[in-house]
């Protein structure tokens, strides 16, 4: 962890989300109106820090996509 924050791996999910949204080139804003994600949700996926999210996040952004 650097700061509190998990460090992006080259395999992990969000660092191949954060690669595949750069290589795209859309910006982080950009990408969480799109997914319909906060911002700090986003971030949150792309430092593989699920733990900060909480399941009352996740169970919220599922009932949304149901």
């Amino acid at each position: 962890m650097v700061a509190g924050r998990k460090l992006h791996t080259s395999s992990s999910p969000g660092a191949r989300l954060r690669r595949e949204r750069e290589a795209q080139g859309i910006g982080h804003q950009q990408a969480a109106e799109s997914l319909n994600l906060d911002p700090f949700v986003l971030t949150c996926l792309e430092a593989n820090d699920f733990a900060a999210l909480g399941a009352q996040e996740i169970i919220a952004y599922v009932n949304e996509l149901a």
